[in-house]
């Protein structure tokens, strides 16, 4: 009887012990696995700032707590300290949680973004990070060229812009360590160009960006029906992407303007290589000849990668192998018939998922600056 009571009483302490296990886990995360951090950064101490507040409220609403990992945001707003969120639910209400609050910094400095993502990494080491980046962006553009091509311009918006200060692409890679990301989804201009995909191969696995400008309010509107798709176990990356673009192509007017794609990183070096290794330059068309991505000032500064590329081949065979590789790195693309006509825009009769930047005589500033590029500098094709 005694051997029976001894029995009994160590079941009561390892129940007791279960439940307190589980009474504690469910305080926090009620046995849901966080293994996916997506860090949103929001760089928006500069025009856009109203569109931070909105984007925020937009991403809480769209949070759920069933989701499998965590939403962090760093926002720096102008007129506001930059901070560090996570949405959370207490109480069956989405709250944004300070986890670490900042004295005023430049967010378009890639020490800021290096330290950010460190900071994420130290208080959540996961086994998945994504990361969405919100501000202007201009590509590889270095940094005030986007309105001027050929000298300085208050027009400037490299990869993130705060105040006047920009970070150009070599920095931004620079600040994210080797193998980072999963995927970075760019709600941001111009960033779906090769020379952006090239910098980044071996920072993240995807890309997903534009071709061309991103028309305001952006994916506000649609967080609620597509961020649980990048908290699936393997993020559904195409269907983020289409529920983006079919709600944009469903709007009427300029609103009705859009081009995505989703790139493979991987895929990116051999597209690269061959394309400076077939490519003959000596069969370049007039520049108007060629699907543009850029509006206005910026009209010739980014074309389409595929319709370029391939006219600089020879043979039907070589023009072949350049669409198998740009279907192995462009997994998924998706764009409207149009692009803001009737502001300064332009159709789109050919839309590969890449853009590229043409040499040309009448930008030399640019010129030097694209050849430095990694996207250049790893090759030295003889047309530069």
């Amino acid at each position: 009887m005694q051997k029976l009571k001894h029995i009994n009483l160590s079941w009561t302490f390892l129940l007791l012990f279960a439940w307190l296990f589980v009474a504690c886990e469910s305080e926090d995360d009620p046995l849901i696995p966080r293994d996916r951090v997506l860090l949103v950064y929001m760089g928006g101490d500069n025009n856009l700032s109203w569109e931070v507040t909105a984007k925020i409220d937009a991403l809480c609403n769209a949070w759920k707590n069933s989701l499998e990992g965590r939403l962090l945001i760093y926002k720096d707003a102008s007129g506001a300290v930059p901070q560090l969120l996570e949405i959370v639910e207490e109480k069956g209400i989405n709250v944004q949680k300070v986890l670490q609050t900042y004295e005023e910094e430049n967010s378009a400095s890639k020490e800021v973004l290096a330290r950010v993502i460190r900071d994420v990494q130290t208080l959540y080491p996961v086994s998945s990070y994504g990361m969405f980046l919100f501000s202007h962006a201009s590509g590889w553009l270095p940094e005030g060229r986007l309105g001027s091509p050929r000298s300085m311009s208050v027009d400037s918006r490299s990869i993130l812009m705060d105040g006047r200060d920009e970070m150009e692409l070599a920095d931004f890679a620079d600040a994210i360590p080797d193998h980072t990301f999963d995927f970075i989804i760019f709600e941001a201009c111009l960033m779906a160009g090769i020379e952006v995909a090239y910098e980044l191969k071996d920072k993240t696995e995807y890309i997903l960006a534009s071709s061309a400008e991103i028309v305001s309010p952006g994916f506000t509107e649609i967080y609620e029906k597509s961020l649980h798709y990048l908290f699936e176990p393997t993020a559904n990356l195409p269907g983020f992407g289409k529920t983006v673009f079919n709600h944009i192509n469903n709007l009427t007017g300029y609103e009705c303007s859009g081009t995505f794609s989703l790139i493979k990183t991987s895929a990116v070096a051999p597209l690269a290589t061959y394309v400076h290794g077939h490519c003959d330059y000596s069969l370049a068309n007039e520049l108007d000849t060629y699907q543009r991505f850029g509006r206005s000032s910026f009209s010739h500064l980014f074309f389409d990668f595929g319709h370029y590329y391939s006219s600089l081949l020879n043979t039907s065979d070589e023009k072949d192998e350049l669409t198998r590789l740009l279907s192995d790195c462009v997994i998924w693309k998706a764009a409207t018939p149009a692009f803001m006509n009737d502001y300064g825009g332009f159709p789109i009769r050919e839309h590969s998922g890449l853009t590229t930047y043409i040499i040309q005589d009448r930008y030399p500033i640019l010129n030097d600056a694209y050849a430095e590029l990694s996207w250049n500098a790893d090759f030295v094709p003889d047309a530069y």
